[in-house]
């Protein structure tokens, strides 16, 4: 260059600025190359991933199977198992029996009662098993006398000594002319001041008789009833009890129920109501909850999908991000069913929890990566890059996240929670199956979507530059929001550490269990009924040898101090029933043994006696000296004479069907009196049948009944009971089992998650300080959520460990996608606004909507699932918008505290 140009040049031309440097263009990693290929080859991705849900499709209507017994939870012990299989193949659970309580004015109705309704029972053999009518039959009628005290038994054999004299010349004179001797004998001993035992019970009952032949009905003179000869129950209330035998049917037990009632009405029909019949029990009580049928679930699950349509709708900026978001849930829900069926065969009470899990985790993915999408496209970026970007920078966050979840289940390997075993290989499967979708169906979807026009010309595209959502939930917020925002959040942290403490508290119960607020007939029943008898409420069994290794078994457990009492056959046999028998020997000879034979009186002397008859009694009832009751009784049979007369003279055929009625059941009186002084050794062989089949085996194997001392706390009794009997079954042991088999389990899986929540941020960040932002909602959320359940009162069924898993996993993973959303984004370019928050409501709202109408359901476990699903999800979404936006402010180095708060501002979190 010329000098003279040198000379007038200028700094700048002296030293150009070095030129610009390009910025680096971002390499696209595997998420983001798959997001390519299935954009720019939408139709084949799709073809692929429907002709992938047709056959699964298919396959989950055929292998379909649901298994709702509380048996397929866990794994049980294989000799326990064969144990209670034995025993329930030889006698009922005493827990598990239909109870029908009888009630009536009349005690002797109300024993009719039972004894018809027991009767009622056993003809239903495809029904039910082991009917027993405590306190009735032929047994109690034979030996109750025995169960009596010995002071008890030799006052009854006192008063049958001073009798004797009566029966025996009434048993020498059964006829009319007997009855008119004793009338004028029991006049002469009246005026000597005495008033013979027995005469006055004999003068109603024949009263009753003559009344009744009057009506033109038949009754009999009961002379079993004048004597006390064995025990006499004057009960207004008796009991049968009855097992629901399984049978063929869908719901035995339901239909055991159904058929109880049925047959408890055409019982109180036959009394003409003078009986009443209640059902109580642990089958009748589950028998009151309404079973599931399809029209019940109809209208819910109409009304949710109402609901969802709506949310999608307001939420989304077109009605064609609706249909991808339900198209994706349908074809992954699909596949996510079929391999689930073909991976664990079956789904159980716990693992048929997994579509609430599935919508968490589909709806958080889906509608976050559709929304961060429009944002790039929003910022002026190609349709290609903004379905590029997301999968570039969230995809790697998003497969720790589900890998972190499927993780979890490895601390369940090798454990006998089958149950949740099956469910996390679910979650597993549906992870996958998620983030596959995620990165490729969802990529091609939106590829069909057309493109937007964003001519700043067009008012119409103007309009069109963000969701109304958005807007509102990104304006300004003032100092009052701020501050509360600052005092909600450490509110919250504080609750959450007290609420720590009861988290020892929660533990697992079985939805069998039964309610201690029921306020129904049958529940109020069964209250009081399980409060006398604790084996309706639970009870140990144990099959023995019979003799004396039982009966050192049975020493050896009622020593225990959590046993209330110990029942087996052996206990059903009267103590000093050989003295008693010894006092009752002296009845032989005291009655005759049989009535003597006599013949039919003349008509003229038969009315002969009839009149002596009525005039001794009128002579009875006149006498000062007699007592009142002798008086009445005399007056009522004379009047009752006088009345079948009718003012005339009675035809002999009346008087003669009268004699009949009055003796015709004396050798009745006479054979009972013999048995008694007769009477065999009692023995196990001797008890009733229906005792007898329900302690002793078809084999002679002894059941031993082991009542716990507290119903309400079966897992000290199990305990204690097995280390004397190891062999111990029954119900209510093989619950307790399986509930501690599932808190045993828990405390591992709990650890897992805690290690998979420590990790999932350390991977992604290698940040403390970002690592807090993420843990410390979640673990905020999930303290809380154990809080209010225990504040509430609620026990928790195995079920709800899909709710623990769902607020858990989905705070965790929402507090990623927020942690990772403003990566996601073309450097130097910024939303207008964030689509961040309308992502995080929307993916909850989902979620209640889905799955509110639970709270609905009439059955109890199902109800209180939906109750812990709403309480999951609100906590969440306090820990998603009061939480996490505080914290990033409470985080933010100092220099930079001032900028993250503007920021907060604009992102109006």
């Amino acid at each position: 260059m010329p000098a003279e140009a040198q000379h007038y040049m200028t700094w700048e031309d002296r030293y150009a600025p070095p030129p610009e440097r390009q910025k680096r263009r971002m390499r696209p990693n595997v998420f983001a190359r798959m997001a390519r290929f299935a954009f720019r080859h939408p139709l084949t991705v799709i073809g692929l991933w429907i002709a992938l849900a047709i056959p699964a499709l298919v396959f989950t209507i055929i292998a379909m199977k649901v298994q709702l017994q509380d048996g397929v939870l866990v794994r049980v012990d294989s000799a326990l198992a064969d144990e209670q299989a034995r025993l329930n193949a030889e006698f009922s659970e005493p827990s598990e029996s239909i109870v029908a309580v009888i009630d009536s004015r009349d005690p002797q109705i109300a024993r009719a009662g039972a004894e018809r309704m027991a009767a009622r029972m056993s003809e239903q053999a495809t029904v039910f098993r082991n009917v027993f009518a405590p306190g009735t039959g032929r047994f109690f009628d034979d030996n109750g006398v025995l169960y009596l005290s010995d002071e008890e038994v030799a006052a009854m054999v006192g008063r049958i000594e001073r009798s004797a004299p009566l029966f025996q010349a009434l048993s020498v004179s059964p006829n009319m002319t007997g009855l008119a001797v004793l009338a004028d004998q029991v006049a002469k001993v009246a005026a000597e001041g005495r008033s013979p035992e027995v005469v006055t019970g004999l003068f109603l009952d024949a009263a009753r008789s003559v009344q009744a032949q009057i009506a033109g009905k038949r009754r009999d003179l009961d002379w079993l009833s004048l004597i006390e000869h064995g025990v006499s129950i004057e009960s207004p209330r008796w009991y049968v009890l009855a097992f629901p035998l399984a049978d063929a049917d869908a719901d035995p037990t339901r239909h055991a129920v159904e058929e109880a009632r049925r047959l408890a009405d055409l019982v109180a029909n036959e009394f003409d109501g003078r009986v009443a019949i209640a059902l109580t029990g642990r089958p009748v009580l589950r028998a009151m909850a309404p079973p599931l049928n399809i029209r019940a679930l109809l209208l819910p699950a109409l009304l949710s999908s109402v609901v969802l349509l709506v949310i999608l709708g307001f939420g989304l900026s077109r009605f064609a991000t609706v249909m991808i978001v339900l198209f994706t849930a349908a074809i992954t829900f699909i596949l996510t069913t079929a391999l689930s069926l073909g991976a664990i065969g079956s789904f159980d009470r716990v693992s048929l929890t997994y579509p609430v899990l599935f919508s968490g985790l589909l709806s958080l993915t889906a509608i976050g990566l559709i929304l961060r999408a429009e944002e790039a496209e929003y910022s002026g970026v190609s349709r290609l890059a903004s379905v590029m970007l997301p999968a570039q920078l969230l995809g790697l966050p998003l497969l720790v996240w589900l890998i972190g979840l499927s993780a979890t289940g490895l601390a369940l390997a090798g454990g006998q929670f089958l149950s949740l075993q099956r469910l996390a290989v679910i979650i597993a499967i549906m992870s996958a199956v998620i983030f596959m979708a995620a990165t490729t169906l969802l990529p091609a979807l939106l590829a069909l979507l057309r493109p937007r026009s964003f001519d700043p010309d067009d008012d119409a595209g103007e309009g069109d530059q963000g969701h109304w959502l958005d807007t509102v939930m990104a304006r300004p917020a003032g100092y009052s929001w701020w501050s509360l925002r600052r005092g909600l959040a450490a509110t919250l942290i504080a609750a959450a550490v007290l609420c720590a403490l009861l988290v020892p508290a929660a533990h697992f119960e079985s939805p069998s269990g039964v309610t201690q607020t029921g306020t129904s007939a049958p529940e109020r029943l069964f209250r009081e009924l399980s409060a006398r008898e604790p084996s309706l409420l639970a009870s140990g069994q144990i099959l023995a040898e019979p003799g004396d290794p039982a009966r050192l078994l049975v020493r050896r457990l009622a020593a225990l101090p959590e046993v209330e009492g110990v029942r087996w056959v052996e206990a059903f046999l009267p103590s000093g029933e050989a003295d008693k028998r010894a006092i009752l020997a002296k009845l032989q000879g005291v009655f005759p043994r049989n009535t003597a034979a006599v013949e039919d009186l003349p008509d003229d002397l038969l009315r002969a006696e009839f009149a002596k008859l009525a005039d001794g009694l009128q002579r009875i009832a006149a006498e000062p000296q007699v007592t009142p009751e002798l008086a009445k009784a005399a007056n009522e049979l004379r009047r009752s004479l006088l009345l079948l007369e009718a003012n005339g003279a009675a035809p002999p055929a009346v008087l003669r069907q009268i004699e009949r009625t009055f003796f015709v059941r004396l050798q009745l009186l006479l054979d009972r009196i013999d048995r008694l002084s007769r009477l065999d050794p009692l023995t196990a062989e001797r008890l009733d049948p229906a005792i007898y089949r329900q302690y002793v085996s078809r084999s002679g194997l002894w059941r031993i009944e082991v009542q716990p001392r507290h119903p309400d706390n079966i897992e000290p009794f199990a305990a204690a009971l097995r280390r004397v009997a190891p062999q111990a079954a029954g119900a209510a042991l093989t619950e307790a089992d399986r509930l501690a088999v599932m808190r045993a389990a828990m405390p591992a899986y709990l650890a897992g998650w805690l290690l998979v929540a420590l990790a999932m941020p350390l991977i992604l960040y290698r940040s403390l300080r970002r690592t807090l932002r993420i843990l410390l909602p979640a673990a905020t959320a999930s303290l809380l959520g154990f809080g209010i359940t225990g504040v509430m009162g609620m026990h928790l069924y195995p079920e709800s460990i899909a709710v623990f898993i769902l607020l858990l996993g989905f705070t965790l993973g929402a507090a990623i996608l927020a942690e990772n959303w403003y990566g996601a984004k073309p450097e130097g370019e910024t939303p207008a606004a964030s689509a961040r928050p309308r992502a995080l409501l929307l993916a909850a709202l989902l979620v209640i909507a889905a799955f509110a109408p639970l709270v609905l359901s009439p059955l109890r476990a199902v109800q209180q699932f939906g109750d812990l699903l709403l309480i999951a999800i609100g906590l969440s979404l306090l820990a998603l918008f009061i939480l996490l936006p505080q914290l990033r402010a409470w985080t933010a180095p100092r220099r930079r505290r001032r900028q993250a708060e503007e920021e907060e501002q604009e992102e109006a979190d």
